[in-house]
Order: C-alpha cells, then sequence, then structure tokens
C-alpha cells in the first residue's frame, strides 16, 4: 500500500518535470512551471501530514480531542496558505511572460 501511495506523489511530478523540459525546449515558462507543481504538490503533502498526525493522535488520546484540534488548525492553515500562493503565482507566470 505504501508502493501506491509513493508512486502516487511521484507520477504528478514526473508529469510536470516532462512538461516543463517541453515547456523549455519550445521556449515556455519551464523550470516556472516546475518550481510551482512542486510548491503545490509539497504544500498538499505538509496538510496531509498534519492532518494524518492529527487523527493518530485524536486516537490514542480521545479526551484531548479539542487540544489537538486547535493545536493542528494554525499549521494547516499555513501550509494552505503557501499552496495559494503558489498557485496564484503560477497565474501570474503564466500571464506575465
Amino acid at each position: 500500500m505504501k508502493k501506491l501511495a509513493l508512486l502516487s506523489l511521484v507520477a504528478p511530478a514526473a508529469f510536470a518535470a516532462e512538461e516543463a523540459t517541453t515547456a523549455v525546449a519550445t521556449g515556455g515558462h519551464g523550470i516556472d512551471v516546475l518550481g510551482i507543481a512542486l510548491a503545490v504538490a509539497l504544500s498538499a503533502l505538509a496538510i496531509g501530514l498534519i492532518g494524518f498526525g492529527a487523527a493518530s493522535a485524536i486516537g490514542r488520546n480521545p479526551s484531548a480531542a479539542s487540544d489537538i484540534k486547535s493545536a493542528t488548525l494554525l499549521p494547516m492553515v499555513f501550509a494552505e496558505g503557501l499552496g495559494i500562493v503558489a498557485v496564484v503565482l503560477a497565474f501570474v507566470v503564466a500571464f506575465v511572460k
């Protein structure tokens, strides 16, 4: 099961890398698109890891659920904010160049 999860993380990165190399060859955006795709993917991974950690902690100690939820809210907001900034930068790069 872990192999499938790792494959699902690597496949979009390989697709983005292929698009980036073809974009560089044709004079497109290239590495800008690859960097922004990587930023979005890593912010999504961070949100998933934070949620997984919170769910595991609540599973171990259900009475502390409210404390755990409040402690994980701020890191999730920061990770999602970084993802949104990366998407906005993607649109800026796409329309400026």
